[in-house]
């Protein structure tokens, strides 16, 4: 039967979050890219769930975690009080000062799982566009990655340079030079400009030879098609002069 409360159940969301993210900053290190994905989805889930947390149930949250920590330090706090002699609070004051913590500390709790949160999506981005070739829409699926990054934190430079990289790898060449320019700070970012650039030049000279080649083609055609025709309006005239010529 389970006996653990709703508390201590979002106790274990945190920790398991927390633990999640560990493990996938560890396959993102070792460049295991597709577990690092699996391992920051699962982050994700858990860290929702302590954003979706009433304030009542962020306190108790915070309840639960103040009283694990309290009963690791219980002996050293101890010691300490009794080395400064300070006087023993009132149960009232306890209580008053553990409401309060349990307020702000459960505050802390929801904006760190937003934080973390906003960290997997980063690094979602990060696995895709340092990974292997993949199609047009895992790149534009990066871009929405750090898109959800940008709208907590608008100038979080990182997701910014990821979201110009998924432009350029998606070939959306414009797009990838707005990104880019916004990372003031990023040298490389400035030398990703250049070569977009150089990618806008490349790919227009591309389509400018491609209208070349079918306007070419499309006149030989015709040509072609003139020529069939006159030599068909030749062959009727002989014919006619063969036939008044006919006795």
């Amino acid at each position: 039967m389970d006996t653990l409360t709703k508390a201590e159940k979002d106790r274990q969301t945190l920790n398991k979050a927390l633990e999640l993210k560990d493990q996938a900053n560890n396959a993102y290190s070792e460049k295991n890219y597709p577990k690092a994905i699996q391992l920051y989805h699962q982050c994700l889930l858990n860290a929702r769930i302590l954003t979706q947390l009433t304030i009542p149930g962020l306190q108790s949250l915070a309840r639960v975690e103040r009283s694990e920590q309290e009963a690791k330090q219980e002996d050293d706090e101890i010691m300490a009080e009794k080395a400064m002699d300070e006087p023993e609070s009132s149960d009232s004051e306890k209580a008053h000062r553990l409401r309060m913590d349990s307020t702000s500390r459960g505050e802390e709790i929801k904006q760190e799982a937003l934080e973390l949160i906003s960290k997997c999506y980063n690094n979602l981005a990060a696995c895709i566009v340092n990974g292997p070739v993949r199609k047009k829409d895992d790149y534009l699926r990066a871009v929405t990655y750090c898109d959800n990054v940008l709208t907590y934190d608008a100038n979080n430079e990182k997701a910014q340079f990821r979201k110009g990289t998924a432009y350029m790898k998606a070939e959306l060449f414009e797009k990838a030079i707005d990104c880019f320019e916004k990372c003031e700070k990023n040298a490389q970012a400035t030398l990703l400009i250049d070569e977009c650039k150089r990618k806008i030049i490349e790919d227009r000279r591309k389509r400018e030879e491609k209208i070349r080649q079918n306007f070419a083609k499309a006149r030989e055609a015709e040509l072609r098609n003139g020529h069939a025709e006159h030599a068909g309006q030749v062959h009727n005239v002989n014919q006619v002069h063969a036939s008044n010529g006919a006795v």
